[in-house]
């Protein structure tokens, strides 16, 4: 039976469009047939992007347009990464719910509760930024657009809103079916964006936040092993060893699970904050630049908001091998060493997600994006200073 939190967990999950949690229940097939819809639907802003990209060069790199490509890329990727991986992910809510049982003392529970409450105080904030997004990226564009134009009679022609596709309506345009027709089907696509998007940094978020109380009662359990000269009490060494082999498996189907979301995370960052960094500092319309710097300052901080969770995982778990190591492990009798000196071998290793070894999440990580990002951003302007 899932706990409450993890109950919750799925909820938002689902509500945010994630699909992940049909796993094997009768909704899965027509998940399935929903996916490659979807895919469909996106995959023509990624052709027209593209198509756009070939007919104006550099200058739909100024305007914002080809941004929405690895948008949309991101957009049906993200999601089936994750439906692929939701085997892992039902392994890691049976691995929170052992944690849960098996720290099952009161000073425990409460240690869990606390920052499980915490976690959910995020998501919270996570949800009131994802609709303030949505009116701000999606609804207000085309109501103030309408607004100025029918009630003050201020615009002669339709203003080119920050929308999927509408860099592709012609130059003297109008407020006919055609530009309606895009307006909204760029303003779905937006709102579908936004979704993911929001989607991914709760479910990054919990999930890994998730995992830090348990990284501090396993610490607990350490420690209770220093005060020992001789061999520890079989209790305190059974709860020691038990709670690291916990850990072990939840690290395991951590990375099996958010190893390669997290690796296409990495790159899709990178060119994020080139794209509208660039057409932050490069375009001349002030509705466009007050959108991309804004957009460039949130996937800034939510990148940073990644990589600081994953350095704190590796932090601690830096810690915990430097606990076991501090043992007083030659006063312990041969059969306490032995499992002693397996705890350490596996502690070595430190608690962090990767895609096999690269495209590791933690500041170094995120420095390393920054600097590929500048390096993107050197390359355009010299392309754009050519032409």
């Amino acid at each position: 039976m899932l706990t409450e939190y993890n109950l919750r967990f799925l909820k938002v999950l689902h509500y945010y469009g994630f699909w992940i949690t049909f796993v094997g229940w009768k909704h899965d097939k027509i998940k399935k047939i929903c996916l490659p819809v979807r895919g469909v639907v996106i995959g023509l802003s990624s052709i027209l992007a593209i198509y756009k990209l070939g007919q104006e060069g550099i200058q739909c790199i100024i305007n914002g347009t080809v941004v929405y490509f690895p948008f949309m890329v991101y957009t049906f990727t993200i999601p089936i990464l994750l439906f692929k991986n939701r085997k892992h992910f039902l392994s890691l809510l049976l691995d929170f719910e052992d944690c849960w049982k098996f720290f099952c003392e009161e000073k425990e529970r409460k240690v869990l509760e606390r920052h499980y409450k915490r976690i959910w105080k995020v998501a919270n904030y996570v949800h009131i930024c994802f609709f303030f997004e949505i009116a701000f990226y999606a609804v207000m564009q085309l109501a103030l657009d309408s607004v100025l134009h029918y009630v003050f009679d201020y615009l002669s022609k339709p203003h080119v809103l920050t929308y999927p596709h509408m860099g592709y309506l012609p130059t003297n345009r109008t407020w006919d079916g055609l530009y309606y027709v895009v307006a909204v089907v760029g303003c779905y696509n937006l709102v579908e964006t936004l979704s993911v998007q929001l989607g991914w940094v709760i479910l990054f978020v919990v999930i890994v936040a998730y995992c830090y109380p348990i990284l501090l009662l396993t610490e607990k359990a350490f420690k209770n092993l220093l005060q020992y000269d001789g061999d520890p009490d079989s209790a305190a060494l059974k709860k020691a060893v038990q709670s690291h082999q916990l850990l072990v498996k939840l690290n395991k189907d951590l990375k099996a699970f958010l190893g390669l979301p997290c690796a296409f995370e990495t790159l899709f960052v990178s060119i994020i904050l080139t794209l509208t960094a660039f057409t932050s500092v490069t375009s001349t319309d002030a509705l466009v630049v007050g959108a991309y710097s804004s957009g460039f300052i949130l996937h800034f901080l939510a990148a940073l908001l990644y990589f600081s969770l994953g350095q704190l995982l590796e932090n601690k778990s830096e810690e915990l091998f430097t606990i076991l190591y501090d043992l007083r492990w030659y006063t312990f009798s041969p059969a306490v060493r032995k499992d002693l000196n397996m705890m350490i071998r596996q502690a070595r290793k430190p608690f962090v997600i990767d895609f096999h070894g690269n495209y590791k999440f933690n500041l170094e990580n995120f420095m390393q994006i920054l600097s590929t990002s500048y390096s993107y951003f050197t390359i355009i302007q010299t392309l754009t200073d050519n032409h």
